[in-house]
């Protein structure tokens, strides 16, 4: 069975509704399984850089990554096509270039996460699960991360 990539649903036969939700949308290709919304440190890392940018080439995006780990072009090449597979970024070429755009707002795709994590753990209420983040401190204060390891991205996809 394939897994679904989420989209935003057609909402000019409907009225739009009050949060957006995602929904999903069947693919052939059996590598993009995972859920869309739920996306990798990397891949999150890259969406931002195309949110700040809102239409960027690879090269623009290797350049902004974290200047200070130095990634192939081919790496960043396939991170975002595999984005672009799972129905978060538009792919355009230009000559020999691809850009790519982000087909949710920043601002879409939060809204979609929180209502996914109120539906899996709190029953679809975003007052529990805003109850259970003033409870739990460390929710809303995470630790510190310590920096990735260079070879990480590079690792995941081999």
């Amino acid at each position: 069975m394939r897994g679904p990539v989420w989209t935003i649903p057609n909402t000019v036969a409907e009225p739009a509704p009050i949060h957006h939700k995602l929904t999903p949308k069947p693919t052939r290709d059996r590598r993009h399984r995972e859920h869309a919304m739920f996306l990798t440190v990397q891949e999150l890392e890259l969406m931002k850089i195309v949110w700040d940018l809102g239409e960027a080439s690879v090269a623009q995006v290797r350049q902004r990554y974290q200047p200070e780990r130095s990634r192939a072009y081919t790496t960043i090449m396939t991170v975002l096509s595999r984005l672009e597979k799972k129905g978060m970024l538009k792919q355009r070429k230009s000559g020999k270039a691809f850009f790519y755009s982000a087909v949710h707002s920043r601002e879409v795709m939060t809204e979609a996460v929180i209502d996914e994590l109120a539906r899996i753990f709190f029953n679809s209420s975003r007052d529990s699960l805003a109850e259970f983040c003033r409870r739990n401190p460390s929710v809303s204060s995470p630790p510190a991360r310590s920096a990735p390891n260079p070879g990480s991205i590079d690792e995941t996809l081999l």
